[in-house]
């Protein structure tokens, strides 16, 4: 039940801002910005994922940025700004690549091609899912190469 998990973020949240720990609050924020994300309370689910992120970035906790710019990312694409979405799935992939997180990299650029798929370049779309697709036959990902397979079909 998303709302009730919700409502457990929410009580962690307090906590952790009551003690003082930061990583707790930004680790917790970027759950409710997700969930957020899943109940469609877009405008809720972007202020929780700006203020993660400035606490990451704050903390240099380079995955748990990039994490939080992909939902923010999903945030603009729930709300149809191709362009700001991919504006966060870029910066995404950059603190992945700078992370050395490659599984990361082919889910940004999975990401990329549906964006570009829904903003009308099938060009750059097709480029960037043949890359997603490629990276995720090398690591085995089924869940990604299946995903990849979608956006071509």
């Amino acid at each position: 039940d998303l709302e009730a998990a919700l409502n457990e973020y929410r009580a962690a949240l307090s906590l952790f801002r009551m003690i003082g720990d930061g990583a707790g609050v930004g680790l917790t924020l970027n759950s409710i910005g997700v969930t957020l994300v899943r109940l469609g309370s877009h405008n809720e689910a972007e202020a929780a994922l700006e203020e993660a992120l400035a606490l990451h970035r704050k903390s240099g906790n380079i995955l748990l940025e990039a994490h939080a710019a992909t939902s923010l990312g999903e945030v603009f694409e729930a709300r149809g700004d191709f362009e700001h979405a991919r504006e966060q799935y870029k910066r995404s992939m950059g603190l992945r690549d700078r992370a050395g997180d490659q599984s990361g990299i082919a889910w940004s650029l999975y990401r990329l091609a549906r964006v570009a798929a829904h903003g009308g370049s099938a060009h750059e779309a097709s480029e960037l899912r043949a890359r997603a697709h490629t990276m995720a036959a090398e690591f085995g990902d089924a869940e990604l190469q299946a995903a990849c397979e979608l956006i071509a079909n």
